[in-house]
């Protein structure tokens, strides 16, 4: 991700690993296609065992350098689990 930051006064483009906004959507996409709300008879083990290997993986490739940058991705997993158990 490359970002403009300042500098007393002056302007300068800085490169910033982190997860970019391609890559968060398509994280959102492949949570959405696995934890779909309205299957209510799949147990929470069994999307755990789905969603584990994913997110561990994404977990080691993403936050290596920045973190913040994909917590919004892991709130947005959190909202879909919530809104599962909601539905259950």
């Amino acid at each position: 991700t490359i970002k403009s930051q300042r500098n007393i006064g002056e302007r300068f483009v800085v490169f910033m690993a982190g997860i970019s906004n391609q890559a968060k959507t398509h994280i959102k996409n492949a949570l959405r296609r696995i934890l779909v709300t309205q299957w209510s008879n799949m147990t929470l083990e069994w999307f755990a065992e789905q969603l584990n290997p994913k997110i561990r993986g994404w977990m080691n490739y993403y936050t290596k350098y920045s973190k913040h940058e994909t917590y919004q991705v892991f709130y947005y997993l959190n909202t879909l689990i919530r809104s599962w158990v909601k539905n259950k």
